[in-house]
């Protein structure tokens, strides 16, 4: 018995201990994230943000579902829609008001191909909206409520999403599954994230739930600000599994403003067509990392090439920042002022250049890209370039006839391509044109032979190609190891 009380003694005293320390945390601070996650904090946060949080419901006379991406894919849209004998298709989703006067942001895809509009709000109220604004390339649309003369809507202000931190504590409000008025809670996961949605993907990544029908309504920071719009949810089956995606506020914001301002998007526009720096491309120019974007093509008339800004240079900064990535150039683009003068610095001939640059408006540009057409091995005779581990031929006016090649596209076919080959593994096939070999233009085999044998006499390890469809469109540089 002395002995099972002097334990029993023993663990009151650890236990005490332990209660005094866990008090001393209490008093003394606990970690930022979870200090400001106070008990209370979340109805409050709650109790003022969801006035100004609507559920969006949407008829459409379309009988295809219109989510931008396939039911059963893992990464879904989230609506919930049924059929109306009298309306036809309804869907809903989620939004927020942005302005006392009635304007409410949301998705386009909640609201594209819709025939009527109406916004219920947390106190149930139903009124008709309008689409005032869309914007295809970020799936944002504007509306705005028609029904009324009310001017003083409840609203919710924009956060700083470059401020937001991973760990940070967000919540999520809006319409699943036709459940208005849903508040979850969650971290952010992770930021600027490329889901393969668009040009403009920076997505927020958070675990907090979200299901079908929150796509467009509000992530909102703990002090009330919002910091995304709830997009997309990566799923097997339709649910929420603690993957979700909210476009930015800053990208979101910018976006807003200017369909209200406009009524239409103002985006910046450099009129080039660019690529990822790969490790043979970075070899072959001379770059002692694969930093930039490479140029594969400069648009006529555009910005870029009043710039003189060429094909093959490769883009290492604009305005002071450093480009690391196509995604990244394209973003700053497109959020930069129109009109904007700024310095880029290029590396052309193995040497640094800086060139200045005005903006141009992307709306204003005709940038559609033509689709490459098939690759087939043209049943011709060639000549074996080793280096290359590829067997190529001139364009004679048979083969121009032949293949349907247009006048004026001058190169070396392309005739077969080693299997694990450089060329093989980087994407060239039968059927394409070699349009240059480190920026100098080819029209022969012997051409090809010459360039890439100087190549290897200079101790180059790689070359790079310019190669095109049949067509001549469709152009891009291929960075190629050579074979020793």
């Amino acid at each position: 018995m002395e002995s099972i009380q002097q334990n029993w003694n023993r663990s009151l005293r650890f236990g005490g201990i332990a209660m005094v320390g866990f008090a001393l945390c209490l008093m003394l601070g606990t970690p930022r994230a979870h200090a400001q996650f106070l008990p209370q904090s979340l109805p409050d946060l709650t109790e003022q943000s969801l006035p100004a949080v609507v559920s969006i419901l949407v008829t459409t006379e379309n009988d295809e579902a219109d989510n931008a991406v396939p039911r059963g894919s893992p990464l879904e849209e989230f609506f919930r829609f049924r059929e109306s004998p009298n309306q036809g298709r309804v869907s809903q989703g989620s939004g927020f008001f942005i302005s006392r006067i009635g304007f409410v942001v949301t998705n386009l895809h909640v609201v594209e191909n819709a025939t009527t509009i109406d916004i219920e709000t947390s106190a149930g109220e139903k009124y008709p909206a309008i689409i005032f604004g869309t914007d295809s390339r970020t799936d944002i649309a504007l509306l705005r409520v028609t029904g009324g003369e009310r001017t003083n809507w409840p609203t919710l202000s924009w956060g700083n999403s470059d401020n937001v931190r991973v760990g940070e504590w967000v919540v999520a409000i809006g319409n699943p599954l036709g459940l208005g008025g849903s508040v979850s809670a969650g971290i952010i996961s992770a930021v600027g994230r490329n889901i393969g949605s668009g040009p403009y993907d920076d997505f927020i990544q958070t675990d907090a739930t979200i299901n079908r029908g929150n796509s467009g309504g509000p992530l909102i920071n703990l002090k009330g600000e919002v910091v995304g719009i709830n997009s997309a949810i990566y799923s097997t089956d339709g649910g929420s599994i603690g993957i979700g995606f909210a476009i930015p506020s800053q990208l979101a914001s910018s976006v807003v403003n200017q369909l209200i301002s406009y009524g239409e998007t103002r985006r910046g526009w450099l009129g080039v067509v660019i690529q990822p720096v790969t490790d043979e491309i970075a070899d072959s120019v001379g770059l002692s990392d694969t930093r930039g974007v490479l140029v594969s093509d400069v648009v006529d008339g555009g910005p870029a090439r009043q710039a003189d800004i060429r094909k093959g240079d490769v883009i290492l900064t604009m305005d002071g920042t450093v480009i690391r990535d196509v995604r990244q150039l394209q973003l700053l683009a497109a959020g930069t002022e129109i009109g904007k003068r700024l310095p880029v610095e290029v590396w052309r001939n193995r040497r640094k250049l800086t060139l200045s640059l005005t903006i141009g408006r992307l709306e204003d540009a005709n940038t559609g890209q033509n689709e490459p057409q098939g690759n087939q091995a043209a049943n011709v005779g060639g000549e074996t370039i080793d280096a290359l581990e590829m067997n190529v031929a001139q364009i004679t006016a048979n083969i121009r006839t032949r293949l349907n090649i247009p006048i004026g596209v001058d190169g070396v076919l392309i005739i077969q391509v080693t299997r694990r080959s450089s060329a093989a593994s980087n994407g060239i096939t039968a059927g394409q044109i070699i349009l240059s070999v480190n920026q100098t233009a080819v029209e022969t085999p012997d051409d090809v032979n010459r360039l890439v044998d100087n190549a290897v006499n200079n101790g180059r390890s790689a070359v790079i190609l310019e190669v095109a469809d049949r067509t001549g469109r469709s152009k891009r540089f291929i960075g190629i190891r050579l074979k020793r």
